[in-house]
């Protein structure tokens, strides 16, 4: 379990459900230790994709229906369009309860007089509703999870596409991670076959699948009336989509360069489905950056793919460089996923000489600055050149000020070099920041055992297991002490 403070904790009948509160404000929701809601820039920008796409392109949308409500982050991004009624699926009461944690992220979507949720497994609901929706969004969880396998096959796309009005969209979020490429191709092809004219969207590190029901273009007038819409355009501003440019950049692909991917891929049904795995074996599988790769493969302009662009020197001009840009963080991505954060920096430097104010790229390129800091210094630590790792440390801990790894470094470098007083000065920053994180509390410890300060030392041990009772070499500590 990630270190963080319990947030909430409740067990039912289909098990323990966990929202953990950790540093800089960001939470996660766990199902039985699994992580399924993190709220890291990244995944909140896929979330709110996933429930905003199909609302953007629809010319008046009227019904909406959420699969897996989860923290209710997606419903939350299509109830800021003008729907008269929003139905949101969840089989998990501990879930919908725990959402109420994530009020801030969800803008208390629970109090929305237009939301109606259904205790039901999706699937189950989708085949015995009677009702049809101008717009659906699927959040459902890994497609090799038991739980979720069945919402990426032929005869689930078949019953989405009855449930959809003439016109209507769907939208669905599909991980990058824990999927073979083969496997993520027979995903996109299973769900071409049912949506002809369907494109995919990138989003950080994850995809967005949006299916049209029927043939209409995805149009850009449409687009801009709705991001002229405030509620709209505040929401995605947060994650630098509010430009037209920068958002539909996050396209990549099309039907025609979508089937040309998938050719050989065959499509996923009920009973020629994927081999289900743990979360464990899936996180294993480190699949991410040849995904990536892929998709980078078959990037095309979003021109062929959207209607009634401007055709004008300036629309084009901002085209090519939003799509080039997009392609540049691609790329970081992938040097990312590969832990190469001078090559990730590189990648978006250049998105930034390309298109100067692209926020995404800046907040990237942040990230990427930061964990080439605590790299470096990391090295510099292993090769005891402790005065070089402290400043890396420090730079880190002025880049990202919320964040307690480059205190408590800072803390284990000071202890290294002898200096337990520095020592205890960086461990109680740090414990600011963090105060559920045991190993801060551990580093405490040793710190105070340096300075003779036995009694605290202990305390200090005891708050580490309190707050991560798996903390092995805490509990050790503490023998050996007790053992004196």
């Amino acid at each position: 379990m990630m270190p963080g403070k319990v947030l909430f904790q409740k067990t039912g009948r289909l098990g323990t459900v966990t929202v953990i509160g950790a540093e800089a404000g960001l939470k996660q929701l766990r199902i039985n230790d699994v992580p399924e809601v993190p709220t890291d820039p990244g995944s909140l920008m896929a979330f709110r994709l996933l429930g905003h796409l199909p609302c953007l392109f629809h010319p008046r949308p009227r019904r909406g229906l959420v699969l897996c409500f989860g923290a209710g982050i997606t419903t939350s991004a299509m109830a800021l369009h003008p729907l008269q009624r929003i139905d949101a699926v969840e089989v998990c009461a501990e879930v919908i309860e725990a959402a109420a944690c994530f009020s801030e992220e969800n803008r208390n979507v629970l109090a929305d007089p237009r939301l109606r949720l259904i205790r039901d497994e999706s699937r189950h609901s989708l085949e015995h509703c009677r009702t049809r929706y101008d717009v659906v969004a699927c959040d459902s969880t890994h497609p090799r999870s038991a739980d979720s396998s069945m919402l990426y096959t032929r005869e689930f796309y078949g019953v989405v596409r009855t449930r959809l009005e003439h016109g209507g969209l769907f939208s669905q979020w599909l991980p990058l991670h824990g999927l073979r490429a083969d496997e993520f191709r027979r995903i996109v092809r299973t769900f071409l076959d049912a949506f002809p004219q369907g494109s995919l969207w990138f989003a950080d590190r994850f995809v967005v699948l949006l299916g049209p029901a029927n043939p209409p273009a995805l149009d850009f007038t449409l687009l801009l009336r709705r991001l002229s819409q405030p509620p709209v355009h505040e929401d995605l501003a947060a994650y630098h989509l509010h430009d037209p440019y920068a958002l539909l950049s996050c396209c990549l692909a099309g039907p025609g360069a979508l089937a040309r991917y998938t050719a050989c891929a065959k499509p996923v049904t009920d009973r020629g489905g994927l081999s289900l795995r743990t979360t464990k074996a899936r996180l294993a599988l480190d699949t991410k950056p040849a995904n990536v790769a892929e998709l980078l493969s078959i990037q095309e302009s979003f021109g062929t793919i959207i209607a009634n662009l401007p055709d004008t020197r300036e629309s084009r001009k901002r085209m090519a460089a939003h799509v080039a840009a997009r392609r540049q963080i691609l790329e970081g991505r992938i040097h990312c996923f590969q832990g190469d954060y001078g090559k990730e920096r590189i990648c978006y430097q250049k998105a930034l000489r390309t298109v100067p104010a692209h926020g995404e790229a800046k907040r990237l390129l942040r990230e990427a600055e930061y964990n080439l800091l605590l790299v470096r210094a990391g090295k510099h630590t292993q090769a005891r050149s402790y005065a070089t790792a402290l400043a890396l440390y420090r730079r880190a801990a002025r880049l990202e000020p919320l964040r307690s790894a480059p205190r408590y470094n800072l803390g284990v470098v000071h202890l290294k070099r002898g200096e337990p007083a520095k020592a205890l000065a960086a461990f109680r920053r740090g414990l600011m920041r963090a105060p559920w994180d045991g190993r801060i509390h551990y580093g405490l410890a040793f710190a105070y055992r340096s300075l003779g300060r036995k009694r605290e030392a202990r305390r200090a041990l005891q708050q580490a297991l309190a707050v991560d009772p798996t903390l092995e070499r805490a509990a050790m500590a503490l023998q050996h002490m007790d053992a004196d």
